[in-house]
This record gives structure tokens, sequence and C-alpha cells, in this order.
């Protein structure tokens, strides 16, 4: 019954960053790229790519907040690429 009750938790409290994953993905690709991508192959790497900047971009502004740095970060045209493109 205690695992039950763990796992629910769990998964109630990862559901609000996945909601918000998916809201922000949309918003990204209606701002950003349209239709673009050549299939559901490549969306899927490039989804991959913007939920770990994201998560990035969102840890960077939480240690901004507490004046660990001087500037905030927020997603732009370049949010689904990796470092090296």
């Amino acid at each position: 019954m205690k695992a039950f009750i763990a796992l629910a938790l769990i998964v109630s409290v990862s559901a609000v960053p996945l909601q918000e994953l998916d809201s922000e993905w949309i918003a990204f690709k209606n701002e950003f790229r349209g239709n673009s991508y050549l299939g559901a192959e490549e969306e899927s790497m490039r989804r991959q790519i913007f939920e770990r900047n994201y998560e990035y971009i969102t840890a960077h502004n939480a240690e901004a907040d507490k004046g660990l740095h001087t500037f905030r970060m927020g997603v732009n045209q370049f949010a689904d690429m990796t470092n090296e493109e």
C-alpha cells in the first residue's frame, strides 16, 4: 500500500512538469517551427533536445532568482538544437 501511495505521489508530481513541457513545446513549434520537421522520428528527437534545453533554462533561471547568475534565459529559435548544431 505504501508503494502505491508513493507511486501515486510521484506520478502526480511529475504530471505538472510534463503538462508545462507540452504547452511550452507547442508554443515553441507555433512560434519558430510550424510543421517543418521531416517526420515523427525527427520531431521526437527535437522534442527530447527541447526538453533537455528547457530543463537547463528553468534550472538556470531558478539559480538566477537566488542571485547566482546576473541574467535569465528563455526559449528561442535554437531551443530544439544541440550545442554542436
